[in-house]
Formats: structure tokens, sequence, C-alpha cells
């Protein structure tokens, strides 16, 4: 039962990437060519803010597991920082896309596959724990 809970979860999160990339992509070719331009301008810096603030949330999860071993779980301990470099990543896209002024249909797309990636991370997250603590 545990292994289905864990691969289930895996699975649901699968599925709804792939759906959310599909949901973007049709999204996106709705967006003239102007728009599409500025949109992949403005994240193009954006990306290497979400390097610097992966790397620094790595070093967070190495320091904490390595110097409060018996304190903090390991395994809660990364998807607490996966779900923190979620939120980072959502905000400044979400900032960044009110700059560029996107179309309203476009926003609402975005906010419905932020809903829906967070909700499969929510069902992989609690098949992990089910199949490490259950």
């Amino acid at each position: 039962m545990k292994e289905i809970a864990l691969f289930g979860g895996i699975a649901i999160l699968l599925i709804i990437t792939i759906f959310n990339r599909k949901q973007q992509e049709k999204a996106l070719a709705q967006l003239s060519d102007e728009q599409r331009g500025r949109f992949v301008g403005q994240f193009s810096k954006l990306r290497m803010v979400n390097l610097y603030t992966l790397i620094a949330l790595f070093v967070v999860y190495f320091i904490l597991v390595k110097t409060l071993p018996n304190v903090i779980d390991p395994a809660l301990m990364y998807f607490v920082l996966i779900f923190l470099y979620m939120t980072i990543v959502q905000v400044l896209s979400q900032k960044k896309m009110v700059e560029v002024d996107l179309p309203d249909d476009y926003m609402m797309v975005y906010r419905k596959t932020n809903i829906t990636r967070w909700l499969g991370m929510i069902f992989m997250f609690s098949g992990f724990l089910y199949f490490l603590y259950g």
C-alpha cells in the first residue's frame, strides 16, 4: 500500500505537469509576437535569480541537515524547502508577468496551472510521507 501511495503521488504530479505544459503552450501561442518577446526577455533575467535561489536553498538544506541531524528530518526539510522555492518562483514570476502586462486570458491560465501544480506537489508529498512514516 505504501508503494501505491508513493508512485500514485508521483504519477499524479507527472500527469499534472504534462497537462500544465500543454495548457501553458496553448496560452503562449495566443500572445502576439511583441508580448511573447517581452515575456521571454523578462524571464531570461529571472532564470539566474531562480538558479541562485535554488543553490541557496540547497546550501541551507545541507547546513541544517549536517548541523542539526537529531532535530531536523531530512525528508521533511527537503519538501519544506521545495515548497519555499516554488513559492519564491511563483511570486517572482507573477511580479514579472504583471510588469509585462500580459492579457487576462494568459494570466488566468497561469493561475490555474499554478494551482494544479501545487495540488500535484501536495499529492506527491503526501504519498512520500506516507511511504516513509505511514
